[in-house]
């Protein structure tokens, strides 16, 4: 009864290890142990150049309502500090062309799931206008979103973020 008593604590001992070390062990990350409580702190949290585990953090913000708004509506359309730049980079140059954070379809996506970023920006931020901001320099209105105007007369014109072709695209690659 003993042996199989030490058996059954090495195995769990064993098992909790292997599970702690794969981030499966159902406990919060310690990353996240401490919430963010401001846009400019959550900028740094998930500016790469600022964390290094910048990742747990964009993981973070479909599942947190402050954290999106935060994000959608402050921090990368205000880029007023270097983590809110290099956040507003990292959006549109690798987080929505590689689909990071994959979540189901949001409605509207052509898959039945897809990167939370690429999702958002083209269901919500780009066609709803989030983030009214002036005239950003050839926009047809006084004001406009922040995402749509930063889409159309920057991202398209400059080729943002060349990928290969996904499909139906004349051309080998493209932005």
């Amino acid at each position: 009864m003993r042996r199989t008593h030490v058996r059954r604590s090495a195995t769990a001992l064993a098992l909790a290890l292997v599970m702690s070390v794969a981030g499966l062990s159902g406990l919060p990350d310690p990353a996240l142990a401490a919430s963010a409580t401001s846009a400019d702190q959550l900028a740094c949290d998930l500016s790469p150049a600022a964390n290094s585990g910048y990742l747990t953090w964009w993981q973070a913000i479909p599942t947190n309502t402050q954290y999106q708004t935060w994000f959608w509506t402050d921090i990368v359309p205000n880029q007023t500090s270097a983590c809110r730049t290099d956040v507003a980079n990292t959006l549109w140059n690798t987080a929505a062309p590689n689909n990071w954070v994959s979540v189901p379809n949001m409605g509207g996506w052509p898959w039945s799931s897809g990167g939370y970023f690429a999702q958002y920006l083209w269901l919500v931020a780009i066609p709803t206008g989030i983030a009214p901001v002036p005239d950003m320099g050839g926009w047809y209105a006084p004001t406009g979103g922040y995402y749509a105007q930063t889409f159309w007369l920057d991202a398209v014109p400059g080729n943002w973020a060349p990928k290969g072709n996904v499909g139906g695209w004349p051309w080998t690659s493209g932005g």
